[in-house]
């Protein structure tokens, strides 16, 4: 048996999965747009105060995410309008129209034939990679990467090998630069700020008599949030450290250690940045690029992120019926029921699953479908692959097990799910 070659490339079928939400989360918007003007479930009165105006701002931060999918989905569809748009924003440009840069594309030709190379000056990460056609791959390289060829050329050659990672797995038609979902990642902050923490204080300063029960909602809409973003996180996050892994192999430990100090100067000047995992956890998976647990780590992100989004749900749900009145066991029993539910009806884990078992397999086909030539170079342990697929086999076997549910102590169920 071949031992296996990391774990899959999850933004593909996170972004598949997701992209299949789209149209329940079009009606779910709809719904609340037709309670906003009286013709939904509430009425026109409920529909009028500033506690429904507040729980509607909330589900914004809900549906975002499904927005960003279903832009996204078109970038994949459309590569070149998005090949466009980002040279067009970032003043792309081939290397000889610029004069610099013809280094750097003989290195990336070198290691990855097609792949073509753009160059800008502008500040930012020393180089990004994005989609130049439907199998195409581009490798932007922005300022910061020529002062590091010129000071660091093995650093700046891993980072260049990094990215030629992400087009080995065909990940820069997912993510990438002007990818909808980073975009997504990097504006969360700033809508939850706007559009969920800022309205629930606005409502517990209003305290209308609506505030009650909307106040519940608000909350459980609150805290359901991180479900929707963790797990493409999980996705990114996996990915970036995968092509750590394969740099570490290809340029050397130390040459991608170097990169990620330079990385993480550019990004303190930069603010949060989510959709990349934090440097001293990414130093930490290529120090120890050989040990087990470092292979763990990588193997069993996504797995992790998935079950922390699904105990974000239990927590919501259950502080959502406890602000209505209802006692703690109680609240916690449906809390259950309810994730126990979505478990059975929802794709995520017989997805996740399903990848984990023929990625093996398929890893093969993968450097031949993106145009790459070289060889696979990372490999991981069987028992860590083992153990990180086991995950979704534990919670799929939990979702055999029926549960009852409580019986409600009153006659509405709360609404807004």
């Amino acid at each position: 048996m071949n031992r296996p070659p990391g774990p899959p490339p999850w933004l593909w079928p996170v972004t598949a999965v997701y992209a299949a939400q789209v149209p329940a989360a079009v009606g779910w918007w709809v719904a609340q747009v037709k309670d906003l003007t009286g013709h939904g479930t509430y009425s026109a009165q409920v529909a009028a105060t500033w506690g429904f105006r507040v729980l509607l701002a909330t589900s914004v931060v809900q549906v975002l995410p499904q927005v960003c999918v279903a832009v996204g989905a078109l970038g994949v569809l459309l590569p070149r309008v998005r090949r466009r748009l980002v040279e067009w924003r970032y003043g792309l440009l081939p290397p000889e129209a610029v004069g610099a840069g013809e280094g750097i594309q003989r290195f990336v030709a070198e290691h990855a034939p097609g792949v073509e190379t753009r160059i800008s000056l502008r500040r930012g990460q020393p180089a990004r990679v994005y989609p130049g056609g439907r199998r195409g791959t581009r490798v932007a390289g922005l300022g910061p990467l020529f002062a590091l060829w010129e000071e660091d050329r093995r650093a700046a050659e891993a980072t260049l090998l990094h990215e030629l990672a992400h087009h080995r797995s065909g990940e820069q038609h997912v993510a990438g630069l002007g990818s909808p979902f980073t975009g997504m990642l990097r504006a969360w902050p700033w809508v939850f700020g706007l559009c969920g923490l800022l309205p629930a204080a606005l409502l517990l300063v209003v305290g209308e008599p609506t505030g009650h029960e909307l106040l519940a909602q608000v909350v459980f809409v609150i805290l359901r949030v991180p479900h929707f973003l963790i797990v493409p996180l999980g996705a990114l996050w996996t990915a970036e450290l995968v092509a750590d892994r394969y740099a570490s192999a290809a340029a050397g430990r130390d040459a991608v250690l170097r990169a990620l100090r330079r990385i993480g100067a550019v990004g303190r000047h930069r603010g949060l940045r989510l959709h990349h995992p934090p440097v001293r956890l990414r130093r930490w998976c290529v120090l120890r690029a050989d040990e087990r647990r470092a292979q763990f780590v990588a193997a069993s992100l996504l797995p992790a992120a998935a079950l922390v989004g699904t105990s974000l749900d239990i927590a919501g749900v259950t502080v959502e019926y406890r602000l209505l009145g209802e006692g703690w066991g109680w609240s916690v029993r449906r809390a259950l029921w309810l994730a126990h539910a979505q478990l059975t009806g929802g794709p995520l884990w017989p997805v996740l699953l399903a990848v984990f078992t023929v990625w093996p397999l398929l890893a093969r086909l993968r450097p031949r479908l993106w145009g790459w030539r070289e060889e696979h170079r990372e490999v991981f342990s069987v028992r860590v692959y083992a153990a990180a697929a086991l995950v979704p086999v534990l919670v799929l076997a939990v979702g055999l097990v029926p549960v009852a549910a409580p019986p409600l102590p009153y006659a509405t169920a709360p609404q807004g799910r």
